[in-house]
């Protein structure tokens, strides 16, 4: 009977602890993502990769049109063989026609265009300029790197086991 209640209140710190993490991580990012053909994702669905990167960019940026294409050919090497890298894409754009037409150029989601919903990730981050890339914590939102851009630009792929061991 004690083991049974010990295990039972173990299991229920888990789930609420799970729970609570969740929920912090939905504060800053949001449970809605979209992609540029415009199926919607889950935050669940979103932290299944290995490495969780957060994108601050816009389409009138002239450094973030610059490192975006570079961006998006590590993202597709890197999951080549399967879900290794998610990146959400957190827009500064004007207007939802600038979100729209920047998103056509990225294989990953991104949070709908929205300023009530862009404003949380802007905030935790203390985003003060872009293009920046972030690796963050996929279920505390913690921010694990703020030199994942660098890494990008200057080992491509390669950098993807620098990435995953921030998670250890």
């Amino acid at each position: 009977k004690e083991y049974l209640s010990s295990s039972f209140s173990k299991s229920l710190f888990f789930c609420t602890h799970i729970v609570t993490t969740i929920c912090k991580m939905e504060n800053i990012l949001g449970n809605e993502f979209v992609d540029n053909k415009g199926n919607t994702y889950t935050l669940a669905q979103i932290s299944e990769a290995k490495v969780l990167l957060v994108y601050f960019s816009a389409h009138w940026c002239p450094p973030c049109r610059g490192f975006t294409p570079t961006l998006a050919e590590f993202y597709e090497e890197v999951n080549a063989d399967g879900k290794n890298v998610e990146i959400v894409f957190v827009s500064s754009d004007k207007s939802e026609d600038q979100f729209k037409e920047y998103l056509g150029e990225m294989p990953w989601k991104a949070i709908p265009f929205d300023a009530a919903k862009l404003k949380p990730s802007k905030t935790h981050y203390q985003v003060q300029g872009i293009p920046l890339l972030l690796t963050v914590n996929k279920t505390t939102g913690a921010l694990l790197s703020g030199k994942t851009r660098q890494l990008v630009e200057n080992e491509g792929p390669a950098c993807l086991d620098t990435l995953a061991a921030l998670y250890e």
